[in-house]
């Protein structure tokens, strides 16, 4: 649903509101509109970080997982999702774990993998699973 008031403007859209504190003398500078438009570029840009695991070393493993995390928060990592997996309904797996974790854009991503911080815990990672390691990106619903 979309609500949109003259002066100063406002726009919802997805449970978001936007706010444009313009004067209503200068309309051309910018709008809830444009908000609203730069919400869902930014949405599209959302990049996901996908790990499928097979666990070698189940306290290695906690160590990795707990350092990781750690390691994303300044570059606007989040969990999605982790977890075992409870079974395969089509094909073949041959990995015991997901790990998905969101970032606001692809560079965030780039960022985070190539830090220090995750760079120093890449040995350890290696001694307590073998994952195969994907990211993907979503378009605007």
């Amino acid at each position: 649903m979309t609500a949109v008031r003259r002066g100063d403007e406002q726009l919802h859209c997805h449970g978001m509101r936007y706010r444009s504190h313009r004067p209503a003398l200068f309309p051309a500078e910018h709008s809830a509109a444009q908000d609203h438009t730069k919400h869902h570029k930014e949405k599209i840009m959302t990049a996901f970080f996908v790990a499928t695991v097979k666990i070698k070393d189940p306290e290695k493993f906690q160590e990795y997982a707990q350092k990781a995390g750690e390691s994303m928060a300044p570059h606007g990592g989040e969990t999605v999702l982790r977890g075992k997996m409870d079974g395969v309904l089509v094909g073949q797996a041959d990995h015991q774990a997901v790990g998905i974790v969101s970032f606001p854009n692809q560079n965030a991503l780039s960022a985070w993998y190539h830090s220090d911080a995750y760079q120093a815990i890449i040995p350890l990672r290696d001694e307590a699973a073998d994952m195969t390691i994907a990211t993907y990106s979503t378009p605007a619903s």
